[in-house]
């Protein structure tokens, strides 16, 4: 697997996946809320990192009922993320 690593703010990231499911979480009837801290910049493969919390976003509107709320939440705790 090739890594592209870049350094990114993840607050950033999450709110661009955000944006990116927020249609989708409408059509489900669901609320998407996210809930960041600031949060040091990061060096990672951004696209990688943005594909993994996606996917954990689509399996959690997979299982929220409809009128459910799905909340992304990051904060930095002990030098992790």
């Amino acid at each position: 697997m090739d890594l592209e690593l870049s350094t990114f703010g993840v607050a950033e990231l999450i709110r661009d996946v955000e944006h990116r499911m927020a249609p989708v979480a409408i059509t489900k009837g669901l609320q998407l809320a996210v809930e960041v801290e600031e949060i040091p910049v990061v060096t990672a493969d951004r696209q990688k990192i943005e594909q993994v919390i996606a996917n954990l976003v689509s399996n959690a509107f997979k299982f929220t009922p409809s009128g459910g709320r799905v909340t992304i939440s990051a904060r930095e705790g002990d030098g992790v993320l």
